[in-house]
């Protein structure tokens, strides 16, 4: 499963660039998440110079005035490319989480009558701005961000928890071959530790089963525990880890 999981977060996350080296796929964003501004090895040609290829990906990246990334899964091709990596003086960050839930077990959210959602099924100002403004986005990356979602035609849901005339949290669902991504979930830093991002999610989840969706995806740094307490408690199930490997 993990070479389909890995091959549909690449697709729900898209790239401004992407291209094919001895099998590895080549991604760039003008530096807007790792995930789209670095190589996934998940497939390698047989008999390929595996030095090669690294030393390619870095001239690529180099040219394009960005840090050399590679992510990383315990199943890359070739399987030493860690240690590889380590020995070229990269050095790890961002231990994530790969989890999954199953749609078809789950119940619809109670409705909590003190909030209510702004959805929209295409990208928009008013999401972008408060979304942005939630994780810190600048400006750049905002236009990056605009430009790459922009350019899937897969199907989005773009929501905003409001309180009252608050926003008090964000997200991004994205759905292919029945499987719903979850992206951007933010909650205001004034509005934290209220159980709005447990809402927020609930309502995304209920929109993916109306759309035909039967499981849900997403991806999680390990260190942020906030977090991940709030994706256990809606039940995704841990899959697989990956990590990155930064040249120094």
């Amino acid at each position: 499963m993990y070479k389909f999981l890995e091959e549909i977060t690449i697709n729900t996350w898209p790239a401004k660039y992407s291209a094919q080296m001895n099998g590895w796929l080549v991604r760039y964003a003008e530096g807007y998440t790792k995930r789209a501004n670095s190589v996934s090895p998940i497939y390698l040609d047989p008999g390929c110079d595996v030095e090669g290829s690294i030393a390619a990906a870095e001239r690529f990246y180099r040219d394009a005035g960005q840090p050399v990334i590679f992510k990383m899964t315990p199943y890359v091709m070739p399987s030493d490319l860690d240690e590889r990596l380590a020995g070229r003086g990269y050095v790890q960050v961002d231990l994530s989480s790969v989890r999954i839930l199953d749609l078809q077990r789950e119940t619809a959210p109670a409705a909590d009558p003190g909030l209510h959602v702004v959805f929209r099924d295409r990208l928009d100002t008013g999401w972008l701005e408060q979304m942005s403004l939630m994780n810190g986005i600048p400006g750049n990356g905002q236009s990056v961000l605009a430009h790459t979602l922009a350019s899937t035609p897969l199907k989005q849901g773009f929501f905003l928890l409001q309180q009252g005339s608050e926003t008090v949290a964000a997200g991004l669902g994205v759905i292919q071959e029945g499987w719903l991504g979850l992206y951007d979930i933010v909650t205001h830093p004034d509005f934290r530790e209220r159980g709005f991002g447990f809402q927020l999610i609930q309502r995304m989840l209920a929109w993916g089963r109306e759309q035909g969706a039967h499981s849900s995806f997403l991806q999680v740094v390990q260190a942020n525990e906030a977090a991940c307490r709030l994706y256990d408690k809606l039940g995704y199930r841990h899959v697989y880890s990956y990590w990155y490997r930064v040249l120094k």
